[in-house]
């Protein structure tokens, strides 16, 4: 269990970092942050797979700032069919080259459950596994999009705490929020299967 974190747009920096130690049980081994002006991606991470610094979170290889929560079942196979030289033993990079390889469709060779953030070139991608093993929430602001592993880390950059009502309603028929619908009004979850941009 590892937890993703990020803000595109606006943000204070003291206010990220506080979201990003809410997700710290997820991760005790490591934290690590990008920030730019109007970029600010974070990683907690258990290590499992490649225990080495270099295989540690945010990931970024040419342009490319990888954040993944999971564990890619395949990913042996995959560094065999990227054919070309790897700097870690880890699932992360597999999944870094994989996109640089094949765009977004590179979701398609994974095998295993994952919540993967991907900035590159100014634009943000988010997957999520097709059963929705690992969790991911975001929250669309007038000056910032906001993502995470736990509905926690977000809750302090809405500006008031509303019940969604859809999410009541769901919760009445199936014992729990049906996607993209959470409790929080203007948090939502992630479909399965899913990716947004």
């Amino acid at each position: 269990m590892c937890a993703i974190f990020g803000i595109i747009g606006e943000y204070d920096g003291v206010q990220a970092r506080k979201s990003v130690a809410l997700l710290s049980h997820r991760g005790p081994d490591y934290c690590g942050i990008v920030e730019d002006k109007g970029l600010f991606i974070a990683h907690n991470r258990l290590s499992i797979v490649d225990l080495s610094h270099e295989a540690s979170q945010p990931m970024k290889i040419d342009e490319v700032i990888l954040s993944f929560n999971g564990e890619i079942y395949n990913f042996k196979a995959l560094q065999k069919l990227l054919d070309i030289p790897f700097q870690t033993q880890s699932d992360t990079e597999v999944v870094l080259r994989a996109y640089q390889k094949w765009g977004v469709s590179f979701v398609d060779h994974l095998e295993g459950m994952f919540a993967i953030s991907l900035y590159d070139k100014g634009k943000l991608y988010l997957f999520r596994d097709r059963l929705g093993k690992k969790p991911l929430y975001y929250m669309r602001g007038s000056k910032q999009f906001v993502f995470a592993s736990e509905i926690k880390a977000i809750v302090p950059f809405l500006k008031q705490k509303q019940m969604n009502k859809d999410a009541l309603h769901s919760y009445m028929s199936f014992l729990a929020p049906t996607p993209p619908h959470t409790f929080y009004k203007g948090i939502e979850k992630l479909e399965s299967g899913h990716f947004a941009i």
